[in-house]
């Protein structure tokens, strides 16, 4: 694992760099990432966060927000099988392979997930008004 021989100063400084206004990160459960990151590193997260499940939740009729797994459903049927991959066993440790595979089916379907938004006029909105603080 290519993390696990990183020093900690270096840890941090790749943190920073992500966390900086200038960047835009795809991140699932934003809040508990941004908070993970604020205790562990003592880093605000400053970046533009796009996060699937908050997206999802803004195009809901039903008004709660959906498992990756079901997000995956309704916007990439074809890719149930690797988000089946992804939710096997505990989410709190995944396995190296697993959180590859998440991170590829987070920034997709967000991708599909920002072009609804964009469609029906809630992009802009989304960005302005909700904003994660630890």
């Amino acid at each position: 694992m290519l993390f696990s021989v990183i020093s900690d100063k270096e840890k941090v400084s790749i943190f920073k760099a992500l966390s900086s206004k200038s960047k835009c990160l795809r991140l699932l459960n934003v809040r508990e990432q941004t908070k993970r990151l604020m205790e562990e590193t003592g880093i605000p997260l400053e970046a533009r966060v796009e996060d699937p499940e908050v997206a999802s939740w803004l195009l809901s009729t039903s008004g709660h927000e959906d498992s990756l797994r079901a997000i995956v459903g309704h916007v990439l049927p074809l890719a149930l099988p690797v988000a089946d991959l992804v939710s096997a066993g505990n989410s709190n440790e995944l396995t190296d392979i697993q959180a590859c595979w998440q991170s590829v089916l987070v920034f997709h379907t967000m991708s599909l997930l920002r072009s609804k938004l964009e469609e029906w006029s809630l992009w802009d909105v989304s960005i302005e008004q909700f904003s994660y603080n630890v």
